[in-house]
């Protein structure tokens, strides 16, 4: 579980490694962003989060250094 600060055992999660992740149905972190709120964030088919080029995760959503 690469996202998964801490675990119960090897299938589930109880704890993310990011403040933007959450644990979802299957006990795994998953991105708890929303494309339709921030344009720059990419959420792929197993849930995980990154950002379009030129911009970084942050807390709050994918940021600029500007």
């Amino acid at each position: 579980m690469s996202a998964c600060a801490e675990c119960s055992d090897a299938k589930t999660c109880t704890k993310c490694s990011s403040d933007f992740l959450k644990i979802g149905e299957d006990n795994q972190c998953v991105c708890k962003g929303d494309t339709s709120e921030d344009p720059n964030l990419i959420v792929d088919r197993v849930g995980s989060c990154s950002c379009r080029e030129g911009f970084w995760l942050t807390e709050t959503g994918c940021k600029t250094c500007e």
